[in-house]
C-alpha cells in the first residue's frame, strides 16, 4: 500500500496490488560463477519490481514544488473561509473521499478560479489564461480528445525540449504518467480552472 498525493496536498490510499516479492529461497548454487549470476538476476528483478514506471522513469516533469504549506490554512489565512466551513469540507471529503479542493468548490465556499489560485500559491506554478493563450495544434492534436478530456489536461506548446501541458490538477500522479507516455516528452506544467480547459477543448476539436 502506498500513498499518492491528490489535489490540495492532501493524500489517499493506493490499494493498488502490492508488486509480486522476488523468492527468498534459490537453487544452491554449483559454483561462485553461478551464485554470481542469480544475485545479479535477483537484483535485477528486485529493482524492477521497485519501479512504478520503467518506461516513463527517465522522463522529467517540471511543474508542482510543494510550498509546505496546507491549502486549508491559505483559505483561512486568505479570508476564503473561517474555521468552521474549513472544519465541515473537511468532515465531508472524508465521507466522499474526494480531494479537498474539489469539495470546496462543489460547496460553493470558493470558485474554480479561487482554487487554482490558491493551488499556484501552494504549488509554486504558474497559472495560464487559455481565453489569450494560442495552442498548436499539432502539439495538441498528439493528445485524443477523450484522453485530454478524461485527463483534464491540453498540451499547449513546445518549448524548447519540453512540452508546456495545463492541467487542472497537476498533483495527480496517474495523470501526469499517462501524459508522458502519450506525449513522450519532458513535461512543463502549468494550471488553469478545470472548466477553462474543458472550454479549450471544446474550441479547440470543433
Amino acid at each position: 500500500m502506498r500513498r499518492k498525493r491528490a489535489l490540495g496536498g492532501q493524500t489517499e490510499i493506493d490499494r493498488s496490488p502490492a508488486p509480486a516479492r522476488v523468492p527468498e529461497a534459490f537453487p544452491r548454487p554449483d559454483s561462485r560463477e553461478e551464485e554470481a549470476r542469480l544475485i545479479a538476476e535477483r537484483l535485477a528483478a528486485l529493482v524492477q519490481s521497485r519501479r512504478g514506471r520503467p518506461e516513463t522513469s527517465g522522463v522529467r516533469v517540471v511543474g508542482a514544488r510543494h510550498s509546505g504549506r496546507l491549502l486549508g490554512n491559505l483559505l483561512l489565512t486568505r479570508g476564503f473561509l473561517v474555521e468552521p466551513e474549513l472544519n465541515y469540507a473537511l468532515g465531508r471529503q472524508v465521507t466522499t473521499g474526494a480531494p479537498i479542493g474539489e469539495v470546496l468548490v462543489e460547496l460553493g465556499l470558493i470558485s474554480e478560479h479561487d482554487l487554482v489560485e490558491l493551488l499556484a500559491e501552494q504549488l509554486r506554478m504558474e497559472v495560464v489564461d487559455l481565453r489569450r493563450v494560442e495552442c498548436d495544434r499539432s502539439i495538441a492534436f498528439r493528445l485524443p480528445q477523450y484522453v485530454a478530456r478524461q485527463l483534464g489536461a491540453l498540451p499547449l506548446r513546445r518549448a524548447g525540449q519540453r512540452i508546456d501541458v495545463v492541467m487542472a490538477d497537476p498533483t495527480d500522479d496517474e495523470a501526469v504518467g499517462m501524459l508522458t507516455d502519450r506525449l513522450g516528452s519532458p513535461l512543463r506544467l502549468l494550471l488553469a480552472p478545470r472548466a477553462d480547459i474543458d472550454a479549450a477543448i471544446d474550441r479547440l476539436y470543433a
